[in-house]
């Protein structure tokens, strides 16, 4: 047994008591007080970081005689303790000799690996141990500093990292390679076979030597664990159960010394040097960085609604998709992945919880698979309307881009233009008819889509493209009557769709949607013509984005790979993702592949991403590379082994994980499902 305060290096006690005789100018201080913000601020881009308050390091410090012990959490406040005085003309800060004497207390006993610390009514039993060797992983790898967290066994961790320059890490490799060549041939030299460890310190050192011509950098680092109880079984039961997985499970080599134990000790004190060198290794920033990537299991918002939970570590996981507009970030979701993986099942929870918690939002529903909301959700009773649009004469004209842009008519002629130009396939001549046209429409006093096929048939018979405009009239008689086309054509007597209900749904009867992956040119007429309906609707969503309200409200876009397949859809796009800051206004983009967003300009303005489960191998590359994942095995075959409604979520700051949905009541449930029922009655005979 001996006293706490005389068994470090001077150096050690000196630092740790704060009795240094050093001095600090208070100039210098106000540099590193600089340089610290600006650290700060670098990293806050990268993940969640903030200053640690004086009293939390006064409790980082106290603490370190207490671990395992109730005591060890409570805050405490010290007194400052230092001088200011004048010298050369200079305002320096002097730590008090004194200052923090008798501020950390406690008796240290060495025992068999471990240190025994009485306090006043308890003794804090503490284990050191460290990471002599790290595996080969790729990043991000395995999360070995996240499976401690997880374990739960009070474990805390402690990293000293000293990163190199170019030049220092080629030299560092360089000796630490010639080194251990030189052992390998003293061995051989001898007619020894070198032992299996001395083979994998030189395949490791060759690793690195690649690493470095490619990376440039690698880091200096020592990791080191502590494991604390006041109960002394309860310490080497976790020791042994973190030794077996660490070095059995994950081949790493950690080791618990019988003679470092003090040492370590000492590296555990908040802003200590790193005096226990005997494991420092030299690695690839990845290596570490691969041990914390996503150490934390938080994900979303920390206000907002529930919507299920993480995986692993099965914390709760919620989400407001507003906070981004607060934070002048862009409030929109991709949503990505295979058919029947529950794309559309979380899309529509993501709206309902939004519009319960005081939202308005539109659904664009090509499919018509919301008609039974209404009924299945009664508790929201008035809070629903569903516009159902069929060719009846009754919604004839009801997207006439005049009606739908009653009040803006170079929107109404931009739309109604890119209309025309999809259903009657029109040539050059055909198209500046159809301008000069609808630059004499801007004049009108109740311009329609009628009304544009009557301007065009009176164009003069001296026109040079008199038989283009007639013949473009001919191809717009030939579909104005026929089946959807009819809510095309309006007259300007129509009176405009009302969507200004808590929670909107617009649909279109018999609507004859594309496959994916069938080319422009393919589309049959009903395909054509399905199209130009779905960029109408998708029209109309953009005037409900820049409706003016006191509340965030939200898009959803289902099957919104359309919007890639024409110029007006692409524009819609790149207006709801760039604009949603500005208006308040959210939209979830539903759709397939990633391939679906139109640019990457685009991309880049997507803050929240879902990945549900997919069967391509270059899709599941793609995900990765969207959410800016590292393109690994690991992870590729993560997300193609994904069950049904989990999914990879990246949330608005940043960080990724994957999450289980969980709708909780049983009305959502059935509401959302878009899987058939089955109606065969059989049992089973086999």
């Amino acid at each position: 047994m001996f006293e706490y305060m005389i068994k470090s290096p001077k150096k050690a006690l000196n630092e740790f008591l704060g009795i240094s005789q050093k001095t600090i100018s208070e100039r210098d201080f106000r540099i590193y007080k600089k340089k610290s913000i600006e650290f700060l601020e670098i990293q806050s881009m990268r993940f969640d970081i903030r200053p640690l308050r004086k009293s939390e390091i006064d409790s980082l410090s106290a603490r370190v005689t207490k671990r395992g012990h109730q005591s060890a959490d409570e805050l405490v406040k010290w007194s400052d303790n230092c001088l200011e005085v004048e010298q050369d003309e200079e305002k320096v800060i002097i730590p008090l000799r004194n200052a923090y004497k008798n501020r950390v207390t406690g008796l240290i006993e060495q025992g068999d690996k471990i240190l025994k610390i009485q306090n006043d009514g308890f003794t804090s039993y503490q284990t050191f141990l460290a990471i002599n060797n790290i595996p080969s992983m790729e990043f991000p790898g395995v999360e070995y500093i996240k499976l401690i967290q997880d374990m739960n066994i009070g474990a805390e961790v402690c990293i000293h990292i000293k990163k190199f320059s170019a030049e220092e890490s080629k030299s560092k490799i360089k000796n630490k390679a010639a080194k251990i060549n030189a052992q390998v041939n003293e061995a051989l030299q001898g007619g020894h076979i070198p032992s299996d460890e001395e083979y994998e310190a030189k395949a490791a050192a060759e690793s690195l030597e690649k690493e470095v011509k490619r990376n440039k950098h690698i880091i200096e680092t020592s990791i080191s664990i502590c494991l604390a109880s006041t109960k002394e079984k309860i310490v080497r039961n976790n020791t042994k159960v973190l030794m077996e997985y660490f070095n059995k499970s994950l081949k790493f080599e950690l080791i618990n010394p019988h003679t470092d134990q003090y040492r370590i000790f000492l590296d555990f004190i908040p802003a200590n040097s790193n005096y226990n060198r005997d494991f420092i290794q030299l690695v690839p920033m990845e290596t570490l960085a691969g041990g914390v990537f996503g150490a934390s299991d938080h994900l979303g918002d920390s206000v907002g609604a529930y919507i299920g939970y993480t995986v692993n570590g099965n914390r709760k996981v919620y989400l407001y998709m507003g906070r981004a507009t607060k934070l002048n970030k862009s409030p929109a979701m991709g949503i990505y992945g295979n058919l029947g993986g529950g794309k559309s099942f979380n899309a529509n929870l993501i709206v309902v919880l939004h519009v319960l918690f005081g939202s308005s939002a539109l659904i664009f529903d090509p499919k018509s698979e919301r008609s039974h909301w209404a009924a299945k959700l009664d508790f929201m009773g008035d809070l629903i309307s569903i516009v159902r649009l069929t060719p009846n004469d009754e919604d004839k004209g009801k997207l006439d881009p005049f009606n739908l842009y009653n009040d803006n008519i170079d929107e109404a002629c931009d739309l109604a233009f890119n209309i025309i130009v999809e259903i009657a396939n029109t040539n050059e001549e055909e198209k500046i008819i159809l301008k000069e046209t609808l630059n004499k429409m801007k004049d009108e006093k109740r311009p329609s889509m009628k009304r544009l096929i009557e301007m065009i048939n009176d164009v003069s018979d001296s026109d040079a493209y008199k038989k283009e405009a007639e013949r473009l009239v001919r191809k717009l008689n030939a579909s104005k009557d026929v089946g959807l086309s009819k809510l095309i054509f309006g007259d300007g007597t129509e009176k405009a769709i009302n969507l200004d209900n808590r929670l909107n749904i617009l649909q279109i009867d018999n609507l004859t949607i594309p496959d994916q992956g069938t080319k422009k040119e393919e589309y049959s007429e009903e395909e054509k013509l399905s199209s130009c309906l779905m960029m109408l609707m998708g029209s109309f969503t953009k005037k409900f984005a820049m409706k003016k309200r006191n509340t965030f409200d939200l898009i959803l876009f289902d099957e919104s790979w359309f919007l890639k397949n024409s110029a007006a859809g692409r524009k819609l796009y790149d207006f709801l993702a760039r604009q949603g800051r500005s208006l308040n206004v959210g939209c979830i983009f539903n759709g397939h592949s990633v391939l679906d967003i139109p640019t990457e300009e685009i991309k880049n303005t997507i803050t929240y991403k879902l990945c549900f489960k997919t069967n391509n191998r270059d899709e599941a590359k793609r995900m990765l590379e969207f959410m800016n994942k590292s393109v690994t095995e690991e992870n590729i075959k993560m997300l193609m082994e994904l069950e049904n409604r989990q999914a990879v979520f990246q949330d608005l700051d940043g960080r990724v994980g994957v999450i289980e949905f969980d709708a909780v009541f049983e009305q959502f449930i059935e509401c959302f499902s878009t899987t058939p029922e089955d109606t065969l009655n059989y049992e089973d005979v086999s």
